[in-house]
């Protein structure tokens, strides 16, 4: 199987790299434009197309996919189909017609559940049990084509987003192996999603981190699992952002946001509290508990806002 693969991050680059070992033939990639990265703002080739590099594979970094002379280039790739896997741009019908209904993506939801572009932290932040991965028709709404599989995928109540996306390059990848092939051979025939069912999540903001301490504590922890690394969850201290990351659930009953430690520092919420793992004051490293207490005290409260 040839394909030509659309993607971005590391998460789309990782899944290219699974599909090579399954013996997939990637023929170009098209990704985003080198972008400016890190404090001295240099200028980056994505994941995906480093890794194009690397190999000497084509690699398209087009502005608009519309553009007559990429597109020109692109149909001189000979590819049984095109994969998009968080490419982050939208693709057009015009454009899909191109490949007409062999333009295929990989979204990692129970689709039509959580569509939009931040669908694992949402199945983190909800607490679900299970989620899934989906293998669907591309068409000109987001994440509304027609399924052609989906690969059940079931959720660790203690695992992080950066966890679960490393598990679900895995299951991305056995699920392109395993019915990718059949649909282009015609073995299987796509399915129009419930669209009654479906549901949206949004990008990621600072603010989807910042903690109400007036919630019950498994809430909390979950918007951490999902939240972390980015956005992160943080409160404040005299209006200061701190930082924390959790490592589980207390039945300590403690009042919201005052902090307690006694061999772990744990923290109130509305109902239990959380225990916290590691703490980063603004404009200091990350700390242990032990060390936060130096500074702040075995006792203390932070509050929600910096007000």
């Amino acid at each position: 199987m040839k394909l030509v693969f659309f993607g971005t991050p590391q998460f789309a680059a990782d899944i290219m790299t699974g599909l090579q070992k399954k013996g997939v033939e990637i023929a170009a990639v098209v990704t985003a434009p080198d972008a400016k990265v890190g404090r001295k703002q240099i200028l980056t080739p994505s994941p995906v197309k480093q890794l194009a590099l690397d190999q000497g594979i084509p690699s398209f970094t087009p502005e608009r996919v519309k553009d007559p002379e990429f597109i020109q280039e692109l149909q001189q790739i000979t590819a049984d189909a095109w994969l998009v896997v968080a490419y982050g741009k939208i693709l057009p019908q015009s454009f899909l017609d191109l490949m007409r209904e062999k333009v295929i993506n990989i979204h990692p939801s129970r689709l039509p559940q959580y569509r939009g572009p931040a669908p694992m932290q949402a199945a983190l932040r909800n607490g679900d049990s299970s989620t899934a991965t989906t293998l669907m028709v591309m068409d000109r709404k987001m994440d509304h084509g027609p399924i052609i599989a989906q690969r059940e995928v079931l959720l660790d109540l203690d695992e992080t987003y950066p966890e679960l996306a490393d598990r679900m390059v895995g299951e991305c990848v056995e699920l392109v192996s395993d019915h990718l092939p059949k649909y282009l051979a015609g073995d299987i025939q796509a399915r129009e999603q419930d669209h009654d069912q479906a549901t949206y999540v949004s990008l990621l903001t600072k603010q989807d981190g910042l903690i109400d301490w007036n919630t019950p504590a498994h809430d909390l922890y979950n918007q951490y699992r999902a939240y972390t690394p980015w956005p992160g969850t943080y409160s404040h201290i005299n209006r200061k952002k701190i930082n924390l990351e959790f490592q589980g659930l207390s039945d300590t009953e403690l009042t919201p946001g005052s902090w307690q430690f006694d061999q772990e520092l744990i923290v109130g919420t509305e109902s239990g509290s959380v225990k916290v793992s590691r703490i980063k004051p603004e404009g200091k490293s990350w700390q242990t508990p032990q060390q936060f207490i130096q500074s702040y005290g075995p006792t203390g409260s932070f509050t929600k806002t910096q007000s």
